[in-house]
């Protein structure tokens, strides 16, 4: 739940839909990789290789964000 309030969920909508919807089911629906990979039909491992790509994503998109504010503040 943490990530989601840093990031905002502006961000979350430039993710690939393969991608966000995993991320969303664990951290804001609170579900396990299994029940995940049921719900959507896939493997345990692409639940767990596509949520890993979208907090990679969203940490290149945070970094990039507070880099250009740190730039802008000086």
């Amino acid at each position: 739940m943490r990530v989601m309030r840093t990031i905002g969920v502006p961000r979350l909508q430039t993710l690939p839909s393969a991608q966000r919807v995993p991320l969303v089911l664990y951290h804001m629906e609170g579900l396990q990789y299994d029940e995940i990979a049921a719900k959507l039909g896939v493997s345990m491992g692409k639940v767990k290789t596509d949520i890993f790509r979208a907090r990679e994503a969203l940490r290149r998109k945070l970094r990039l964000k507070l880099g250009n504010e740190t730039m802008v503040m000086a």
